[in-house]
């Protein structure tokens, strides 16, 4: 079959034809090597000396068009954008190939907002979609832990859908599932380590009352939903501040248990990446060349 122009990314002056499966773009030359050192060096040595040259390649027509467009279009993604993830990251991926240093940049910069990676800007990011850039492991703790708090009914087909081998998907789906099941477990160690008998209570002056409450909550602590359905660690983790006046419990001792709550938070935030099988942060961020 014979290959189709792009009904947008078709210019009849421009200088270099790219040809994505069955789908043709003509652009300018001189954009496409001012923003791809890769281009620039085959822009060198390969280009006939008569245009248009036709360049096979093996990418996605569509993420071949996101990644042009914003060549082409300052504001085709702006920062407001981070939730159509698929148009940032195919800008992601053909620009780490493609060595498209601005445009890897912006798009991390996107990410980082929709998916912060430090505990003090998260703010539950949506899990509606799974990042399927395999080069930026930077996010994928963030990314892991926004779909561990969705139901894996609703996470396991994304997961399956993803454009990658059988192996890969079957490993990566491994790999979540039990990271699931640790940060499980780490939450309920480290965000309910109030409910323990040997949590100190310094300044409480309700003791034996206080203490017979947090006795008598403990075994149901775990079966126990909010009222907007979550996990009671998942609740405390996001009141913090109201999980010792729910059960009746004195001013010093509130504030104790809001206090080794965020301790407890940071932890797991510091353990995240290990959590899902992955690197320490540190290791993501050099890898992923953020320094």
């Amino acid at each position: 079959m014979t290959a189709v122009q792009s009904s947008e990314l078709w210019y009849p002056d421009d200088d270099i034809i790219l040809e994505c499966g069955k789908t043709r773009f003509r652009i300018h030359l001189n954009i496409l090597t001012e923003h791809s050192s890769v281009f620039r060096e085959m822009a060198k040595i390969s280009y006939p000396s008569e245009l248009p040259s036709v360049i096979p390649l093996q990418d996605s027509p569509c993420d071949m068009y996101h990644f042009l467009k914003s060549m082409y279009d300052a504001s085709y993604f702006q920062s407001y954008s981070f939730l159509n993830l698929p148009i940032i990251t195919a800008v992601l991926c053909l620009s780490a190939k493609y060595e498209a240093v601005s445009l890897r940049r912006r798009a991390i910069d996107i990410l980082n907002t929709a998916y912060p990676c430090d505990l003090r800007s998260w703010s539950g990011a949506s899990a509606k979609h799974i990042l399927r850039s395999s080069d930026e492991e930077f996010f994928f703790p963030v990314c892991f832990y926004a779909a561990a708090k969705r139901p894996l009914a609703e996470i396991l087909p994304k997961l399956l859908s993803l454009p990658l081998a059988r192996g890969d998907i079957d490993e990566l789906c491994t790999q979540f599932v039990v990271g699931r099941e640790n940060l499980r477990d780490a939450e309920i160690q480290h965000v309910l380590r109030f409910l323990s008998p040997s949590f100190m209570r310094p300044g409480c002056y309700n003791r034996n009352s206080d203490t017979l409450r947090l006795q008598l909550h403990s075994p149901h602590a775990l079966f126990r939903l909010a009222e907007s359905g979550q996990p009671y660690q998942d609740w405390c983790s996001m009141n913090p501040s109201t999980v010792g006046t729910t059960l009746g419990l004195c001013d010093p001792c509130c504030a104790a248990i809001e206090r080794e709550i965020s301790v407890g938070l940071k932890t797991i935030w510091k353990d995240l990446p290990g959590i899902f099988g992955l690197p320490d942060w540190w290791t993501l961020k050099k890898a992923d060349c953020w320094e």
